[in-house]
């Protein structure tokens, strides 16, 4: 009867690390009443991989860092196959915009980047949404999880 309990414990075990891997964390958040659809990045290994040589986001959809700790946290479009706006968020609010990053095409350095304040949370989402959306730097921003 152990025997039975500890292989179904480690098969759920398994199971669950296969399904995260293949089914990141998602989340939705809304800034100036639009809903985005995202991936968080949680982990070092997501945070460094992040959007790179993916095909680009659904029209709602983004990737939220949850960085851990107010910096001023450095990005580049390392492997970006579309170009990016960034929404640097401070606790619930926006602190900073960075809008229509391109990607890089052939050989180019790969752009980087930082806000202008510090933030805890980044988000990535594309470029054009900033605009479209009308997301202004001091917006409230609410998290469901």
């Amino acid at each position: 009867m152990k025997i039975r309990i500890i292989f179904l414990a480690f098969a759920l075990g398994v199971f669950a690390f296969w399904y995260y891997a293949h089914h990141p964390l998602t989340s939705a958040i809304t800034i100036h009443n639009h809903k985005i659809f995202v991936e968080l990045a949680i982990t070092d290994e997501e945070k460094r991989k992040g959007l790179s040589n993916r095909n680009p986001l659904p029209p709602d959809g983004g990737m939220l860092f949850l960085m851990g700790q107010l910096a001023y946290h450095g990005f580049w479009m390392k492997g970006m196959r579309f170009p990016l706006d960034f929404i640097w968020i401070r606790d619930k609010t926006v602190v900073d915009l960075t809008e229509n990053v391109p990607n890089p095409i052939d050989d180019e350095a790969p752009v980087s980047l930082k806000p202008h304040a510090p933030a805890d949370k980044v988000l990535e989402v594309n470029a054009g949404t900033i605009a479209a959306d009308q997301i202004s730097i001091g917006d409230p921003v609410s998290f469901k999880n």
